[in-house]
């Protein structure tokens, strides 16, 4: 049989006792009621079942899983990319940063299907993984499971690394742009480079923007 009473909650209940009535100039009789209303509740809190304890909301994992970690960088690079785009550009730099934004936030709204999509085969494999068929192999549906939600977190890195790319390079030409009449040197040789550094990574943006919402229609259908 199970031992509620816990000599350190009768020592606390003790303190507490004698703190009310010395401590505080109490009366015996309120002293003697802190020393009771302790072990009571203290009794039926230690009293609880282990079972209704495990029915508490389990504490969300920090971080996330890897899928929430690229969606939260991808939203963190379009804001950067609204924001600069709202900024003072330089004119030839300004339809880039607009294009840019439209396509990167397109691709968000593609990003937050993706991601969902990838959580609910992670459920999946969960729920496999219950009835013993965790291990069943790369050929088994587990496996199977495993490989589809790899494919759309790269889909997520991809399109997080190459937004974060043309951010980079958009705030670099702008600057470079910026300051190549300001006498620091021969920079207006390299405006033209600049720009065609842009316009190739924002190329690469749209179509990895597009292989990400094909993967977004494949898994999910249309609400």
């Amino acid at each position: 049989m199970r031992r509620y009473l816990d000599y350190r909650l009768v020592l606390l209940a003790v303190f507490l006792g004698v703190l009310a009535t010395v401590g505080l100039n109490l009366s015996v009789g309120v002293g003697v009621l802190v020393f009771l209303g302790t072990l009571v509740a203290g009794t039926a809190i230690t009293a609880l079942p282990d079972g209704g304890r495990r029915t508490l909301p389990a504490a969300r994992r920090p971080g996330g899983t890897r899928q929430d970690q690229l969606l939260a960088a991808i939203e963190s690079a379009v804001a950067r990319l609204q924001e600069f785009s709202a900024g003072d550009l330089v004119p030839a730099v300004r339809p880039q940063a607009e294009e840019a934004t439209t396509v990167a936030t397109s691709a968000l709204a593609t990003a937050r299907t993706v991601a969902r999509a990838a959580d609910q085969l992670d459920d999946a494999a969960r729920q496999l993984a219950e009835v013993g068929r965790h291990g069943d192999g790369d050929q088994g549906a587990a496996g199977r499971l495993r490989r589809r939600r790899d494919a759309l977190v790269q889909r997520l890195s991809s399109t997080a690394d190459q937004l974060l790319d043309v951010y980079g390079n958009l705030v670099e030409t702008n600057a470079t742009l910026a300051t190549s009449t300001l006498g620091t040197g021969d920079v207006a040789a390299g405006d033209a480079e600049a720009l065609a550094g842009v316009s190739s990574s924002l190329d690469d943006l749209r179509v990895i923007a597009s292989e990400l919402e094909a993967s977004g229609r494949q898994e999910l259908p249309p609400a």
